[in-house]
């Protein structure tokens, strides 16, 4: 009975005077919180890069050069990679156009334009300058005024570039237009 009063009285009134407390102390514990991040910058001024090639009127063994920084905004070190897709275009002249890029004028990659998977690192802060080859290496009147747009990719991955984009993780897409011209 006297249960019964007392859970009327609670209703009744609308609160209690029960507290629960629970805590625990971690002596020597330290919380940090961090950074990763990157950014494509222009060599010449450091501008922020969205747009790389947009190349007019390439023909057969003509090329075109472009030079990218990629810098390290965060706190982190990161390993990165670059990947072109085609976004749109003639498949035979996205086909025809092979890359090279080069790190301090040694060749990191040399080969069709879709295959690379580049891997780099940026570790101890800094930044990759890296200077951008794409060149047209067939002679094929069908590839005459012909156009293909594709991005370079680039992500961030702490142990390996098929894991998944989970934790602290950056990517980067700068966009590519390449079009022929008439030889």
């Amino acid at each position: 009975m006297i249960v019964l009063l007392t859970g009327f009285v609670l209703l009744k009134t609308g609160r209690t005077d029960a507290d629960l407390i629970a805590e625990r102390r971690q002596q020597n514990n330290s919380f940090a919180a961090t950074t990763l991040s990157f950014s494509n910058r222009n060599t010449a001024n450091f501008d922020a890069v969205t747009w790389f090639f947009t190349t007019d009127h390439l023909k057969p063994d003509g090329y075109d050069v472009r030079a990218l920084k990629v810098q390290r905004d965060g706190k982190m070190d990161f390993n990165y990679t670059i990947q072109a897709q085609k976004k749109s275009g003639d498949d035979a002249l996205c086909n025809a156009l092979e890359l090279t890029v080069m790190k301090d004028w040694q060749e990191v990659y040399k080969g069709n334009l879709f295959t690379p998977n580049i891997k780099r690192s940026l570790a101890g802060g800094g930044s990759d300058d890296l200077v951008f080859v794409i060149k047209l290496t067939k002679n094929d009147v069908s590839l005459r005024q012909k156009q293909c747009d594709f991005s370079f990719e680039m992500h961030t991955y702490k142990n390996s570039p098929d894991e998944p984009e989970k934790g602290l993780y950056a990517r980067q897409e700068l966009q590519n237009s390449i079009k022929t011209g008439i030889w």
